[in-house]
């Protein structure tokens, strides 16, 4: 191997050396880091370049050459740059997968928001309070389906609760079931049998889910 192609190997090397750490940093940290990894993989470009100017003068490249080498170097640099501040801003590495952080970030929220209705059903599992109340909370969070699952064991514990029976329909009718929506309003009906606004409601849905 001629001395010239043993340089420019030596480059290319330490550029991806360079490119890959800072990969990994992103990938690893997520958005957490991206300044800092942009900030490392801008410092070690520099340093590349110091090393380079050293270098270059002793090499017998062609003008044509090194434009080539230098396009290349900073087509890599330039993508691994649009990486750091689109992909890398909100994925992270789970060991497993990718993790969408800003959905992360809101989940993690979401079950710290959710303890002390947790804490209320250790309490007293057999009350069914605390899991109407997590299934109404869950709702405004536009948690449909955790919603319904809570409202419902609320309801098992305590079939006459019409206000569980009436937020579990409305979760139902927010994520467009209209057959479990009608299902959970007539069950309001059986305790509450004179509500004639329910009675009004579920014909109008009956219509509508007939209609498709």
């Amino acid at each position: 191997m001629s001395k010239v192609l043993r340089e420019v190997l030596w480059i290319f090397i330490s550029f991806y050396l360079i490119t890959a750490s800072n990969l990994l940093i992103g990938i690893y940290f997520g958005s957490h880091t991206e300044n800092t990894g942009l900030a490392f993989l801008l410092i070690m470009w520099a340093i590349l370049l110091m090393i380079l100017n050293r270098y270059i003068k002793g090499m017998d490249l062609s003008k044509k050459k090194l434009l080539v080498i230098s396009g290349m170097m900073a087509l890599i640099f330039f993508t691994f740059v649009i990486w750091n501040v689109t992909w890398g801003s909100n994925y992270k590495w789970n060991g497993h997968g990718f993790t969408d952080l800003a959905k992360e970030d809101a989940k993690q929220r979401l079950n710290q928001e959710l303890l002390p209705f947790d804490s209320l059903i250790r309490i007293n599992p057999q009350s069914d309070t605390p899991y109407y109340k997590k299934g109404v909370f869950l709702q405004g969070r536009y948690e449909y389906l955790a919603s319904t699952e809570e409202l419902k064991k609320a309801i098992a514990i305590n079939p006459h609760n019409v206000d569980a029976s009436f937020q579990c329909a409305r979760s139902y009718e927010l994520m467009k079931d209209t057959a479990n929506a009608i299902k959970y309003y007539k069950l309001m009906l059986e305790t509450d049998t004179g509500n004639a606004y329910v009675k009004g409601y579920i014909k109008i849905l009956t219509a509508k889910y007939h209609r498709g």
